[in-house]
């Protein structure tokens, strides 16, 4: 869901946790980064940084 870009807010939702803030938590405490740094981390290199990715 979070690959897919739906919000973290709704995710929470659908998962079963009572908040955005509940379910931020328990994926920092799984994956070591925020449910942000982690989306971002999945984007290309040249969504990030407006630069074409180099081959």
């Amino acid at each position: 869901m979070l690959r897919q870009g739906q919000a973290l807010k709704l995710i929470a939702d659908a998962v079963g946790y009572g908040s955005e803030a509940a379910l931020a938590r328990a994926f920092k405490a799984h994956c070591g980064q925020t449910p942000r740094a982690w989306r971002l981390a999945q984007q290309p290199a040249s969504l990030t940084t407006g630069q074409p990715v180099s081959q």
